[in-house]
């Protein structure tokens, strides 16, 4: 065969026709096309799960295929991708994937607000109007009146005379510390929101407040996008390094996620995505790089040198962030190459290190974190916790979303299991092992039956 010669390949049940190059790798050449195959183990053929079924022109199976479907499976033409090249026209159906995007993440408890200090605060300000004994600039008139000497961007800044002109000289000026980020007509000065956002290598949750007074107004979840090229970090890292423009398409998924979350929350709450200015970012390391378009390429090995480690505070339109083009995007810093700051943020939550006591914070995802605060003083560590704790490894595993049983009791004798979202299990998550482990082994029956 011509070395750029191509297969028709029939993409079920909506006949979608695309052309592959013969002899590539179909999960490679899937991808390229944009559908993005589950494959936690990133194409190593280890994990099982980039299964396609063929209608038409499949393979002949091989050992890995043998070792993760059974006989039944193979014979109604199922195959892993990664294990198989394009060798002619053929016709699959792929995988259904549980748990997307638009699934939604256990949701915590709302917080009631309490006295915060965003760093961004809205002044409603009343201006004299000009006259022949003062003839002030607007933008002088307003920095004494505010009483501060704060640049304003460009664009915000063209505005001033309209806003003050066609409002009796009446504006709201949205500020942080150093900047003035906005200017309204009128008092808007209780519509500024801020977001918080964790980046988990699984799962990716975001967090409404109301910057006046601390209130959550909504939470929206769902799986990290980036997972279809490896359910680790260290298997993204790899992605991005050995494929052309492998970090920017990992950047663009959790960015493009994290703009739908955000965009669901505001909607709910029914409000502008311009009236957010402070989003708040933690997550791994690795997650942050990636989020950044940070190459990370030498936290994968030894010494597990990061870019950044000590925070980095950018405006939105920087991060690819669809609020307020000028809000500020605060990244929390983190601790080293494998702790990072969604450790940072929790400890600073659970006031660790200021009493005299032992404590033990423990953070269980794809990533494990724990910390052990005696005192004043701090140790922390890290480890892959993945495979034990969110299903990459374990049969009918999956994340914390809906469907996951996520709480496993014996009550009267009985075992009880919780699900998340009040639905029929799908399977089960980190938290329903722990409790399903804690459980007395002589009266637990077994959890999920196939």
């Amino acid at each position: 065969m011509e070395e750029d010669e191509k297969a028709k390949l029939t993409i079920m049940p909506e006949k979608r026709e695309i052309l592959l190059p013969v002899g590539e790798n179909l999960l490679i050449a899937l991808r390229k096309e944009g559908l993005n195959i589950l494959s936690p183990c990133d194409g190593a053929g280890t994990c099982g799960q980039c299964r396609v079924r063929f209608e038409q022109g499949a393979p002949t199976p091989t050992d890995g295929d043998r070792r993760f479907l059974n006989s039944q499976e193979i014979q109604d033409g199922w195959r892993l991708s990664c294990l198989h090249k394009v060798e002619g026209e053929a016709a699959i159906y792929l995988m259904t994937q549980t748990g997307q995007l638009d699934a939604k993440g256990q949701k915590d408890s709302p917080l009631e607000g309490g006295e915060i200090d965003p760093g961004i605060d809205a002044h409603f300000l009343q201006l004299s109007p000009p006259g022949q004994d003062d003839q002030r600039a607007d933008l002088l008139r307003l920095r004494e009146r505010l009483g501060q000497e704060l640049p304003v961007p460009l664009p915000v800044l063209k505005r001033l005379p309209s806003i003050l002109r066609d409002n009796e000289f009446s504006l709201t000026v949205i500020k942080a510390e150093k900047e003035i980020l906005n200017l309204l007509p009128n008092d808007h000065s209780h519509e500024i929101y801020g977001v918080a956002i964790d980046i988990g290598t699984t799962t990716i949750a975001c967090y409404l407040f109301e910057l006046v007074d601390g209130c959550q107004l909504a939470v929206a979840a769902g799986s990290n996008p980036q997972s279809t090229f490896g359910a680790d970090v260290i298997s993204r890292i790899g992605y991005g390094r050995e494929q052309k423009k492998g970090s920017e398409e990992l950047r663009r998924l959790v960015v493009d996620a994290l703009n739908e979350l955000i965009t669901r929350m505001v909607q709910e709450v029914g409000i502008k995505r311009d009236a957010v200015y402070k989003v708040t970012v933690v997550g791994n390391p690795t997650m942050l790089h990636l989020f950044l378009g940070i190459d990370p390429l030498a936290i994968d090995h030894s010494p597990y040198v990061p870019v950044i480690q000590n925070g980095l505070t950018l405006r939105a339109e920087e991060a690819g962030l669809a609020v307020f083009p000028f809000a500020r995007v605060e990244i929390l810093p983190a601790v080293s190459a494998y702790v990072g700051s969604d450790i940072v943020a929790g400890i600073l939550y659970a006031d660790m290190g200021t009493k005299d006591a032992i404590e033990l914070f423990l953070d269980i995802g794809t990533n494990g974190e724990v910390v052990l605060a005696v005192g004043s003083r701090m140790f922390a560590c890290s480890t892959a916790a993945g495979p034990a704790f969110e299903g990459a490894s374990i049969s009918q595993g999956m994340s914390a979303l809906d469907g996951a049983i996520h709480r496993v009791t014996i009550e009267d004798g009985e075992l009880s299991c919780s699900v998340l979202g009040g639905k029929e299990a799908r399977g089960i998550c980190g938290s329903g092992l722990l409790d399903a482990v804690a459980t007395p082994q002589n009266r637990t029956p077994p959890l999920i039956t196939d």
